[in-house]
This record gives structure tokens, C-alpha cells and sequence, in this order.
């Protein structure tokens, strides 16, 4: 039986660099906008906006959440054969 084919495991390669750069910039526009916050504020609020194009994307491209935030278990021999 083959694999289902419809179901994606990660967004497109070529896209990724951009979903990152996108974050990035709307950590620091956050961090901008978020100074009146305090330090903790701040934090929470660039952080929030450095991970919400990649969950947007994730859902976007039909991704299933656990395996596009990787909260899956890897087999042993995988995890053993990238300690090689």
C-alpha cells in the first residue's frame, strides 16, 4: 500500500526561508510596538510573532500540527543515525 500522497509532513523547502525572515521581521516590529509592555511583554509578544507565520503556514499548506511542529517520536534508528 502505497503512502497517502494528500497529506503533506513540512511546508514547501523553498518557502521556508521566507516564512523565517517573515517572523523575524514581526519579532522586531513586535519588540517595537511592545516596549510599554516591559521586558517580559515584550518577550512574550516577539516571540508570539516570531512563531505565527509558520503555524499560518503550517495550516495553510494542510501540514498536520504534530508533525509540522515535529512533536512526533523519531524511531531509534533514526535518532541513532544522526548522532553518525
Amino acid at each position: 500500500m502505497s503512502p497517502d500522497r494528500s497529506t503533506r509532513a513540512a511546508i514547501p523547502a523553498l518557502l521556508a526561508p521566507i516564512v523565517v525572515l517573515l517572523g523575524y521581521l514581526l519579532m522586531s516590529v513586535g519588540a517595537l510596538l511592545g516596549r510599554s509592555l516591559g521586558f517580559r511583554g515584550v518577550l512574550v509578544v516577539s516571540e508570539l510573532l516570531l512563531a505565527a507565520p509558520a503555524v499560518v503556514c503550517i495550516l495553510l499548506f494542510r501540514v498536520s500540527l504534530p508533525d509540522g511542529l515535529g512533536l512526533r517520536p523519531v524511531s531509534s534508528r533514526a535518532a541513532f543515525a544522526s548522532v553518525l
